[in-house]
């Protein structure tokens, strides 16, 4: 990202904030689905939605206004997130060899989830052996379709792509009662509308960033308040017809508009950088760790399951640091090329 007004290292950690927030929320959403006892988390399965909206708006100063080839770029972005996410695959490796969780032989699930493939089986997570892939799925089309297609664009046709694309998830959750969907068949593949809605989006106000709002007056962590609120409580299945999911996502764009000129103070921008650089590990490898300690506390007393889920928990935040402190995994690019979606 470029520096447009001498401050950029502060809006950049503020995204790195918020990076983080939203990886933690998807961590305890996933705990949850596990163990249970957390329905406050019900819904931070719309932290995905934000991802791709923020990958949309970073990612725009690295593909557009310059020159960039295209298959150098998507192999930049493939070198950034493979390694991590294919840590988070041997792990599901491990889970499914001890449990058999999902049918089918595991070699060729293993080579599918490293080669990005999908394998869509009805009730089943299309990327078996770790669930969350298939957001990176998805993100990864989106970077395509942005070097190949949408740089292309005039903004005001992303801005009516994002428009259609929130009409047709309206619809869908009034439907099925929630933004729940992309991660397993049958209907997966609608997974590319909150691609489509969040990251040209995201797209079009990375283009205009300069415009969007200053409020000097507001206090950096006011934006930060906001993501958290509108990812916790209950998932709102089938209440309202499923209304709510549609306007936490649109509730998500003047967030972002408020957080790029927000400034953290010196003394946060450490811990807030150290939380943006750990969630893409986060994300990458919570899954299989969460699962391998619900198997493994089955039929156990609510005590145990309790215990099981922190010590879980506590272990992949804890590998999380661990891999992001390693470069040849998680490479110190600048903050501007820092993998945002997940």
């Amino acid at each position: 990202m470029g520096d447009d007004s001498g401050n950029a290292p502060a809006r950049l950690t503020q995204l790195d904030a918020m990076r983080g927030i939203a990886a933690l929320f998807v961590l305890l959403f996933h705990v949850d689905r596990t163990f249970g006892g957390l329905p406050m988390f019900g819904h931070a399965y719309l932290a995905v939605d934000f991802f791709f909206l923020l990958s949309g708006f970073v990612l725009t100063s690295q593909v557009e206004g310059r020159r960039v080839a295209p298959l150098s770029f998507l192999a930049l972005r493939l070198r950034r997130l493979w390694p991590v996410m294919a840590i988070g695959v041997a792990l599901g490796v491990l889970t499914q060899s001890l449990w058999h969780d999902v049918a089918g032989p595991l070699a060729g699930l293993l080579v599918a989830a490293l080669l990005f493939v999908p394998v869509p089986r009805a009730g089943q997570a299309i990327f078996p052996l770790n669930s969350v892939e298939w957001s990176l799925f998805f993100e990864l089309a989106g970077n395509a379709a942005h070097v190949l297609v949408l740089r292309h664009l005039a903004t005001r046709w992303l801005v009516c792509i994002a428009a259609v694309a929130w009409i047709a998830l309206l619809s869908q959750s009034c439907v099925i009662g929630s933004l729940d969907i992309g991660a397993k068949a049958p209907g997966w593949e609608l997974g590319a509308l909150r691609l489509a809605f969040a990251y040209t989006l995201g797209g079009a106000m990375g283009r205009h960033r300069v415009w969007l709002p200053r409020l000097a007056a507001m206090p950096w962590w006011i934006p930060l308040v906001a993501l958290t609120l509108l990812l916790l409580g209950p998932s709102y299945r089938n209440v309202w017809g499923g209304v709510p999911d549609p306007l936490i996502v649109l509730a998500f764009v003047p967030v972002l508009a408020l957080s790029i000129h927000a400034e953290p103070p010196a003394a946060a921008r450490k811990l807030l950088r150290a939380a943006g650089g750990a969630s893409w590990p986060l994300y990458a490898v919570h899954m299989p760790i969460l699962l391998a300690a619900g198997h493994a506390s089955a039929g156990s007393s609510p005590i145990v399951r309790g215990m099981c889920a922190m010590l879980a928990t506590g272990t992949a935040l804890l590998l999380a640091c661990a891999l992001d402190r390693q470069p040849a995994l998680t490479p110190r690019l600048r903050r501007a090329s820092r993998p945002l979606a997940i």
